[in-house]
C-alpha cells in the first residue's frame, strides 16, 4: 500500500473511496483519457449505496481530477494541462506527481515546541500546546523549486519523528490519521530572497521570490497546518479564471 492509498478506517465511506480512487489516479492505475468505474460498480465493489458512491467521485471532479461526460462516463483530466485553471487544494507532492515529474524533499529541521500565539491562534489551540515545525527544501526531479515550513498540532502525526520525511507527503499522513485537507486559506506576495532562501533555492540574494502562507483545514473547517512556502519568482505563474 502506498502512501496515497492511506485513509483512518472510521473515516466516512466517500473519503476512504475518493482516497482509494485518488491513489489509483496518481499511482497511474488510470492514466489521462481513462474512463473509471461506474458509480453503479464502485458501489458495488466497496458494498454501499450509489449517492456514496457518486459523492467519492464528485468530490475528485471538483479537484480537478475527474470529467464527467453526459451520456459517456467519468473520465481522468490530463492535470498537466489543468493544474492553473483552477485553484484546488493539493499537496506539493500530488502537484508535482500530477505534473509527470519526481517529487522528494531535503529535510532542513523537523522540531517539536510550545506553539507561541501567533501560531495558536492560526491554529486554533491554545498557547503552548505542543507542535511540530518542519522545515524542508521541496524537489522536483532533484532540483530545488520550493522552501517549506509547515507547523502542525503534535496530535495530528504523534509518531512524526519515526516518519520518512524524505519521501513521504505530509498530506498522506494527515489522512491516515483522519484529518483530511479539505479547505483552504492561502495569502501570495513576493518578497527579496534572503540568505537562507537564496541558498536553499538556488537563487541569487535579494532576487524575487513568490512568499505563500496558506491555512489548511479539515471536513471540519478546524485548522490542520499552517504553511510558508517560497518560490524561486521566475519559475512559477499564477493563473486564475475570472467571472462576470
Amino acid at each position: 500500500m502506498d502512501y496515497l492509498s492511506l485513509a483512518a478506517k472510521d473515516a466516512p465511506m466517500y473519503v476512504q473511496i475518493r482516497e482509494n480512487l485518488r491513489y489509483q489516479l496518481l499511482s497511474g492505475l488510470y492514466k489521462p483519457g481513462d474512463r473509471i468505474p461506474t458509480e453503479a460498480e464502485m458501489a458495488f465493489k466497496w458494498k454501499v449505496n450509489r449517492l456514496t458512491a457518486r459523492r467519492a467521485i464528485t468530490s475528485l471532479v471538483d479537484e480537478g481530477y475527474l470529467s464527467r461526460q453526459v451520456g459517456r462516463g467519468t473520465y481522468v483530466i490530463d492535470r498537466k494541462l489543468c493544474l492553473n485553471e483552477e485553484t484546488h487544494l493539493t499537496s506539493f507532492w500530488e502537484t508535482i506527481v500530477a505534473l509527470g515529474m519526481k517529487p522528494s524533499s531535503r529535510v532542513v529541521n523537523c522540531e517539536m515546541n510550545p506553539a507561541p500565539e501567533d501560531f495558536a491562534k492560526r491554529l486554533e489551540i491554545r498557547v503552548g500546546d505542543p507542535i511540530y515545525k518542519v522545515q524542508r527544501i521541496r524537489l522536483a526531479n532533484d532540483e530545488p523549486i520550493a522552501y517549506q515550513v509547515n507547523i502542525f498540532p503534535a496530535f495530528i502525526v504523534p509518531d512524526l519523528t519515526t516518519q520518512d520525511l524524505v519521501t513521504l507527503s505530509l498530506y498522506a499522513l494527515y489522512r491516515k490519521n483522519g484529518y483530511f485537507p479539505t479547505f483552504g486559506d492561502q495569502k501570495i506576495r513576493a518578497i527579496a530572497a534572503d540568505n537562507d532562501i537564496s541558498s536553499y533555492l538556488k537563487v541569487p540574494k535579494k532576487s524575487p521570490v513568490l512568499y505563500v502562507e496558506r491555512i489548511t483545514r479539515g471536513i471540519d473547517r478546524k485548522p490542520i497546518e499552517a504553511t510558508q512556502s517560497y518560490y524561486p519568482g521566475d519559475q512559477y505563474n499564477i493563473v486564475m479564471k475570472l467571472h462576470v
